[in-house]
């Protein structure tokens, strides 16, 4: 179900604000930042924790973004106001957590809306994070997808020649930025010629995979999302809430008859 966390919420230069919600499970999470005065809506960053699990580590919104435009199909924004859709798979809130989205403004934003699906009992128990690295060489684990921007909003990729070598158990290949960037120009809409030439895909896979990334270009983000291994507790907390949707369904059912 689809829940407000957050509305029309200003955030001071410097400052964050934390919007949070008590759910049974968490599946997506929509931000958008607003910032018609100061043109810096991209530049806000967005931590998302289950209870003291982080499962977004301070991304920038430039960057969730982009990631974004892969599983909506549409631009995510500008410099004035930038969108974020989340998949998260279904992260179980065991123990009471709660949800905890907090956005970190590096300069005054004029409005954030935060919203949810959460408590949706045939979701599954397979669980999503977003991880920004910015490491030059670095191994992630269970690797759905992972792409590279800049560090900056300034920093244009797609005719950088460098190469980023990714190794896994199965292969190994070192595609340079522009490649990257073919890939997310063909697999985006985007938002106009911005998004298109600042960021790349480096790789999507069907199966989570570790993966280990070296790259020698400085100032140069990159974000995974990766599968996270679910506990038995969370298991059988998803195995609940999909039995008991289906008892109420059938109970209805019987009811209408």
């Amino acid at each position: 179900m689809l829940v407000t966390l957050a509305t029309n919420q200003a955030i001071a230069s410097g400052a964050s604000s934390t919007a949070t919600y008590s759910p049974s499970s968490v599946q997506k999470v929509f931000i958008k930042v607003e910032d018609p005065t100061g043109n810096n809506a991209q530049e806000a960053t967005v931590t998302v924790q289950i209870g003291s699990r982080t499962i977004v580590n301070g991304v920038r919104m430039f960057t969730l973004g982009a990631f974004s435009t892969l599983s909506t199909g549409g631009a995510q924004g500008a410099n004035s106001q930038t969108f974020a859709s989340l998949d998260f798979g279904s992260w179980q809130c065991l123990n009471n957590d709660n949800l905890y989205v907090t956005v970190s403004a590096p300069t005054a934003l004029d409005a954030v809306d935060i919203s949810a699906i959460v408590d949706e009992p045939m979701a599954g128990s397979e669980q999503i994070m977003y991880n920004v690295y910015t490491d030059q060489t670095f191994t992630a684990s269970n690797v759905l997808t992972a792409i590279i921007t800049g560090q900056s909003e300034s920093t244009v990729i797609d005719e950088n020649t460098n190469n980023v070598t990714m190794t896994t158990a199965t292969h190994s290949s070192s595609p340079n930025l522009v490649s990257a960037c073919n890939w997310y120009e063909n697999g985006s809409f985007g938002n106009g010629t911005f998004y298109l030439t600042h960021v790349g895909i480096l790789a999507q896979n069907d199966i989570p995979m570790d993966t280990t990334f070296n790259y020698s270009v400085a100032d140069l983000d990159i974000l995974c999302a990766q599968v996270v291994p679910s506990t038995s507790a969370s298991v059988v907390k998803a195995s609940e809430s999909a039995n008991n949707a289906v008892i109420a369904n059938q109970k209805k059912v019987v009811s209408q008859v």
